[in-house]
C-alpha cells in the first residue's frame, strides 16, 4: 500500500509541473492569477479502492491445479475542471496474499494452470481530457476505452490488471440521441504487464475505432461501426471490422429486450493471413420485477485454413463466451454459442445463471457445453461481495475445466 500511494503521489507531482507548465503563460496567469490551478487540485477527488479475488482452476490435463489468492489497490485521483480542461492518474497495485500457486505467465511456475493476474505496480491511467468544445469531449493519453457490449473493445475488467490503451479519443454528442465516437490508439496495454514477457505485456498499434450511434426511443438504439486495427509486434490480430447492432426494450411491467448485430472482416496491414469472416449476435429476452431470462445465438465464423476466422482481439472476451476462457481465440473452425441466461434476485443479491451449448460454425462439430453461475451482494455503499463459478464440460475441444471465484471489493 505504501509503495502505490508513494509512487501516485510522485505521478501527481509530475502532474503538477506539466500543468504549471501548459498554463504559465502572461495571459492564462493574467486571468486566473495562479488560483484557478491551485484550485483545480484541491477541488479535485481523489479514490483508494481495494479487490481481493481468490481464484481457483482445475483442468483435466497434466497441469497442477491452480489457486492464486491476489489483492488490487487502486488509487485514482481526478482534478477539477481549469481552463475547461481535467487530468486523471490511475495506479493499480497487484500483490499476491498467501497462496501463489498459479502460472501468472511471468512468475515461471509453467507446471500450474494460467490464472493471468502478474503482480506488479502499473500506470494503468493518464490522461487529459478537454470539455471545451460543445457537446464534445477529448481524451489525450492513457485511458480506458469500453465500446458497446465488450465484443470488440473493451478493458479485459475482469482481470486484476486491465487492459488500456494509450490514445486520442473524441466524444460527440450533438444531442441526446445522436452520439458519435473516434479514438486513434497508438499502443496497447494489455493484462500481462506491468513486466515484459511472453504473451507481450503491449501492442505497437496504428489503430482506428469509429462508431456511431442513434436512439429512437427506449425501443430501438441503431449502432454503426468500423475497428481498423492494424499491430507491428502482432500482425495475427490485425484486421478491419464493419457492422451494426440494433438494441432495445419494449414493454412496462414486464419489458421485452432484443439485440441483432451483424458484422464482416477481413485481414488488414501485415496480417499474413488472407481472410473474409462475418460475426452474427441474435438475442431476445423478457425481465419481470425480480426475475428475468433470455436466450441467444453467437457466430463467429471461421474455416479450415490457419487463422482464418472472425477474431475480436481488443475485446472483454471473458464476458463473451463463457467464463471459463476456453474460448479466448476463435477455433480455426469457427464458433457456434447457443446461451441461455436466468436472472434473478434472491438473498439480497443479484443472481446469475448461464448455460452455454459450443459447436463450430463449420462442419457438425460439438466442443462441449459450460454452466456459469455468479451472485453478487451490495454490502454497502463501499463494500461488495462476488461468488462465482464456472464448468465447462469437453466433447471434442480442450479439456473439462472448472474455475471458482470469490472476490470482495472496498470502494473509498
Amino acid at each position: 500500500m505504501t509503495n502505490i500511494i508513494t509512487k501516485a503521489a510522485a505521478v501527481k507531482a509530475v502532474f503538477a509541473v506539466l500543468l504549471g507548465l501548459l498554463f504559465s503563460s502572461p495571459v492564462v496567469l493574467a486571468e486566473s492569477g495562479g488560483a484557478g490551478l491551485v484550485k483545480a487540485f484541491t477541488d479535485g477527488q481523489a479514490n483508494v479502492a481495494f479487490r481481493y479475488r481468490y481464484e481457483m482452476v482445475d483442468q483435466n490435463n497434466a497441469l497442477e491445479d491452480a489457486d492464486a489468492s491476489t489483492l488490487r489497490t487502486r488509487v485514482t485521483f481526478r482534478t477539477a475542471d481549469f481552463q475547461d480542461f481535467s487530468f486523471l492518474v490511475q495506479m493499480d497495485d497487484i500483490r499476491e496474499v498467501g497462496v501463489n500457486d498459479y502460472n501468472s505467465f511471468r512468475n515461471g511456475k509453467t507446471g500450474y494452470s494460467v490464472i493471468a493476474d502478474p503482480k506488479g505496480t502499473d500506470l494503468n491511467q493518464m490522461a487529459v481530457i478537454f470539455k471545451g468544445i460543445t457537446n464534445t469531449e477529448i481524451i489525450a493519453g492513457r485511458q480506458r476505452i469500453i465500446r458497446g457490449n465488450h465484443r470488440f473493445i473493451g478493458n479485459v475488467g475482469w482481470r486484476q490488471n486491465p487492459q488500456t490503451y494509450d490514445a486520442l479519443s473524441v466524444n460527440i454528442k450533438p444531442n441526446d440521441k445522436l452520439k458519435l465516437f473516434y479514438s486513434y490508439i497508438g499502443q496497447v496495454n494489455r493484462i500481462f504487464g506491468p513486466e515484459e514477457g511472453t504473451p507481450t505485456d503491449t501492442w505497437d498499434s496504428e489503430s482506428h475505432l469509429l462508431d456511431a450511434s442513434y436512439t429512437f426511443g427506449s425501443a430501438a438504439t441503431l449502432t454503426v461501426y468500423g475497428y481498423l486495427l492494424d499491430f507491428d509486434n502482432a500482425a495475427g490480430a490485425s484486421n478491419d471490422t464493419f457492422g451494426a447492432r440494433l438494441a432495445g426494450k419494449l414493454g412496462d411491467k414486464v419489458k421485452f429486450n432484443y439485440v441483432a448485430e451483424f458484422a464482416t472482416q477481413s485481414d488488414a496491414a501485415d496480417n499474413p493471413t488472407s481472410y473474409d469472416a462475418d460475426y452474427m449476435r441474435l438475442e431476445a429476452g423478457m425481465n419481470f420485477s425480480r426475475f428475468g431470462v433470455a436466450v441467444g445465438y453467437e457466430v463467429l465464423e471461421g474455416n479450415t485454413v490457419a487463422n482464418s476466422r472472425f477474431q475480436t482481439p481488443l475485446a472483454t472476451l471473458h464476458a463473451m463466451n463463457g467464463w471459463t476462457d476456453q474460448f479466448l481465440g476463435t477455433p480455426t473452425g469457427g464458433l457456434e454459442d447457443v446461451f441461455v441466461t436466468v436472472s434473478a434476485k434472491l438473498l439480497k443479491a443479484k443472481m446469475k445463471l448461464v448455460y452455454h451449448d459450443y459447436s463450430a460454425e463449420t462442419g457438425s462439430v460439438d466442443y462441449g457445453d459450460e454452466l456459469n453461475f455468479v451472485a453478487n451482494w451490495a454490502l454497502s455503499k463501499n463494500y461488495s461481495l462476488m461468488v462465482k463459478a464456472g464448468l465447462y464440460s469437453a466433447d471434442t475441444y480442450k479439456v473439462d475445466t472448472d474455475k471458482f471465484w470469490l472476490m470482495f471489493s472496498a470502494n473509498f
